[in-house]
């Protein structure tokens, strides 16, 4: 059976064997792994085996009653497996804990049972499960410092998401600027002027449609068409027929009579009916002066709409970056505490297998190692561990306020109602409102995730 180290890692399937033949294949397998562990250690590679596997074949080992020096020497390439297992686990501290932990359960085992093993056996086994202990624990390392410095690192990410928030709503109050509702009262003193223009524009089209309507009804101007197409040979007819009786002189006289009345008409209507020939201004300056001032007043109200929409922009985008910012990093910071909290807890209960195994080995070689392990208990339930686990978690900020109120901005509700207000009330109309898009805010959802942090910790 001992021939080969096959066939003491031999395993004898339940499945084709009876209890009683598995039983005894077993032992056999068992005290061959002691023998070839006593005989030759250094020449076979027991510990090659894997950790479960050599665990097992010592706990059946354990039914032959008191442990024995070939026993302790099996048991040892077990642990011994289990340990350098640890070892190349250090960087999950949870596998190696858990390795640890068979370790301890190990150790257990060998103490609870009847010691018949030798001196020099028993030495040989503590020394080399404390050196492998004592290699084991100055491979540990400590991360806590590295670790804090990481989680200030992201957390300072969420301060700075908030600090970025406020830079954006002072810039955006700049783009607003102080001088903008003064911009705004000179809009309105704009609309003012152009509200005065517009009425001596109305005034003048009225008074215009007055005129027209009253020289139309003038009788007196009507007769002043006919009058002025009229030539001088229309005039001389009128003094051609001469009267019976009439001298020579009385003839003269009467045609200068005649000629000077028709010229004394043509001219005082000439002087009242002729000014209507000519072509009449109208309200072309009115007209003028009405459209120039609507044109600086539309320049002034596209500017304050502008401005308007850019504070608008500005704050609404200020708040969703934010909010990006805060919910991602704030994921981040989260997740790393709760991996740095695991990673620290789980060398924590490495730390402390580790010592329940320093503890435990010291009952190897005494009387009674029931009071060893009742000391080790006691140990156990006192041992905190080194203040080098201590992370410092400190809690995130929570997400700050979105802007109450949004500004006012072209396009949103009553805009007109509430900035042109006073101007409206002018009577004059304002230039089209410009289309001023605005995103959405962002929803940010309620994180109901617990977590453990320490709401004193100043960052």
């Amino acid at each position: 059976v001992c021939s080969s180290v096959r066939a003491c890692n031999g395993r004898p399937n339940s499945r084709s064997y009876s209890s009683k033949t598995m039983k005894t294949q077993t032992v056999l397998s068992v005290l061959c792994q002691a023998t070839l562990a006593w005989a030759a250690p250094a020449e076979l590679n027991l510990r090659a085996s894997r950790p479960l596997e050599a665990l097992a074949a010592v706990r059946v080992e354990e039914t032959l009653g008191a442990l024995s020096d070939a026993g302790l020497l099996s048991k040892q390439a077990a642990l011994m497996d289990l340990m350098e297992q640890a070892q190349e686990d250090l960087d999950e501290p949870a596998a190696s804990a858990e390795h640890l932990e068979q370790v301890t359960d190990g150790l257990l085992n060998l103490l609870q049972r009847q010691q018949n093993i030798s001196a020099a056996v028993a030495d040989k086994f503590v020394t080399s499960m404390k050196s492998t202990l004592d290699q084991y624990q100055s491979m540990v390392p400590d991360n806590t410092p590295a670790t804090n410095a990481h989680l200030k690192k992201l957390l300072k990410k969420i301060y700075k998401c908030e600090a970025d928030y406020k830079t954006g709503l002072h810039g955006a109050e700049q783009i607003y600027g102080d001088a903008t509702p003064e911009k705004v009262d000179v809009h309105e003193d704009c609309r003012g002027k152009e509200a005065q223009a517009k009425a001596k524009l109305d005034a003048c089209f009225k008074a215009d449609v007055e005129l027209k309507k009253f020289q139309a009804e003038d009788p007196i101007c009507a007769q002043w068409p006919a009058l002025k197409k009229m030539d001088a040979q229309s005039a001389a007819k009128t003094c051609q027929k001469q009267v019976d009786g009439e001298t020579y002189e009385e003839y003269l006289e009467r045609l200068r009579n005649n000629l000077d009345s028709q010229l004394m008409i043509y001219r005082q209507m000439k002087n009242a009916c002729a000014s209507r020939d000519a072509e009449t201004p109208g309200c072309k300056s009115e007209e003028i002066a009405l459209k120039q001032q609507k044109d600086v007043c539309d320049i002034q109200q596209a500017h304050l709409e502008k401005t308007s929409c850019q504070h608008a922009q500005a704050v609404r985008n200020s708040w969703n970056t934010y909010a990006k910012c805060w919910a991602s990093n704030t994921d981040v910071y989260k997740s790393e505490v709760k991996r740095s909290l695991d990673f620290v807890a789980a060398q924590r209960k490495s730390y402390m297998a580790s010592k329940q195994i320093e503890c435990l080995l010291g009952g190897i070689k005494v009387d009674d190692p029931k009071a060893t392990i009742k000391q080790c208990k006691e140990q156990r339930d006192k041992l905190e561990g080194p203040k080098t686990f201590d992370l410092e978690v400190a809690c995130p900020p929570a997400i700050a306020d979105e802007p109450k109120g949004m500004p006012q901005y072209p396009g949103n509700g009553d805009y007109k109602e509430t900035v042109y207000d006073d101007v409206v009330a002018k009577g004059v109309p304002l230039a089209k409102t410009m289309n001023c898009p605005v995103a959405k805010p962002i929803d940010v959802p309620k994180d109901e995730t617990k977590m453990e942090c320490n709401k004193e910790l100043e960052f």
